[in-house]
């Protein structure tokens, strides 16, 4: 059902699949609006009226849906209900097993009248895919129309409307997408993208985050930064104050960006020459960095996720990696795990930022 292979169906409580298969008899949008479920999943060319294609470069599209539905998970649907495939992409799982997961009797459901552009992401809450997997979208969306429309986005972080605003939304055309509501409007906008880190998502990325940086000047003095993971849930360096007196004197100054607004934060890496941090979401705005800038990654032992060594090769840096010790009785998946800095490691540590 819903196209979901047997092994992610299985994945689902026995009851809700036997929801998702009793709402069939119900006609499309009353399997919507009473069970919270869809019709079906459609393609854009199986669409017929109800999606209409405004512009298409390549593998990448803007698409018009009179009377569309948005779900706040990351799924645009047809007037019929239907998920349209090419504009509800998923991250970890498409969005008909989320429907299904999830499913509720009675969803919340809001009218949103005139033209809405949606920003609605699985995992949109998370830094990198909205920088590098929601935020791209709005490179179909000619900025003089960015003023014209209203757009439907997770506000959950301060990134979330300072990113909006920078690239030319009103702010009170910014409609916050709850938890597990349905959107119902005159006319959706939605956009396929090419996600990831690719040099068009990148370029996106930087001119809108430097918009925001405007209201910071310059540093100084060269910034060398260290950035803690000591609030963090995985991870985190456990025997920090080693490695505060290791690099302190070499110039470098430990931040937790979270305590910061997010236009220091982004300052912070267009000004940085030189940064030192261990694998993590922070990394995401090392777009904003200048050629040159000299980077250090502490990476757990056993980690084989390069996500952000691959992204400063990308915009032309060239990342250092450490590996480092697990923390004894911490997580036993490396991506999850807190680290310990032993003697070799610090020594490392110190060889390399000199």
């Amino acid at each position: 059902m819903y196209g979901l292979p047997p092994d992610q169906w299985r994945e689902i409580s026995f009851t809700k699949r036997l929801v998702a298969q009793l709402s069939r008899c119900l006609p499309e949008t009353a399997r919507l609006r009473f069970c919270g479920l869809p019709a079906g999943v459609v393609s854009v060319a199986d669409a017929g009226n109800a999606v209409e294609a405004l512009e298409i470069r390549g593998e990448e599209g803007l698409y018009r849906v009179p009377r569309g539905w948005i779900w706040s998970r990351g799924a645009q649907l047809d007037e019929h209900a239907r998920i349209v495939g090419e504009i509800s992409p998923g991250v970890n799982r498409p969005p008909a097993w989320w429907f299904v997961r999830r499913q509720k009797f009675l969803p919340q459901i809001v009218d949103c009248p005139g033209t809405v552009f949606s920003m609605s992401g699985d995992d949109a809450d998370n830094l990198y895919h909205w920088t590098f997997d929601v935020m791209p979208r709005l490179r179909l969306l000619d900025p003089a129309r960015r003023r014209q429309v209203r757009v439907l986005a997770r506000l959950r972080h301060p990134f979330h409307r300072a990113s909006l605003e920078a690239a030319g939304f009103l702010p009170a055309s910014i409609i916050p997408a709850e938890s597990r509501t349905l959107y119902r409007t005159e006319e959706l906008l939605a956009a396929s993208v090419v996600k990831g880190v690719t040099p068009a998502n990148l370029a996106c990325a930087r001119e809108i985050y430097l918009r925001v940086t405007q209201s910071v000047p310059p540093a100084k003095t060269p910034v060398r930064l260290y950035i803690s993971r000591a609030r963090a849930t995985s991870r985190k360096i456990l025997n920090e104050q080693e490695l505060l007196r290791v690099i302190e004197p070499l110039g470098f100054k430990s931040v937790l960006l979270e305590t910061l607004p997010l236009a220091e934060q982004l300052a912070l890496f267009r000004d940085a020459e030189a940064i030192l941090s261990p694998t993590g979401a922070a990394l995401a705005h090392l777009h904003l960095c200048r050629p040159g800038t000299h980077l250090l990654i502490l990476m757990p032992q056993g980690c084989a996720d390069f996500l952000y060594r691959d992204m400063a090769r990308t915009i032309g840096l060239d990342p250092q990696l450490l590996d480092v010790p697990l923390a004894p009785g911490s997580n036993p998946d490396p991506v999850k795990a807190d680290m310990i800095l032993d003697q070799s490691c610090l020594a490392a540590i110190q060889s390399h930022l000199r």
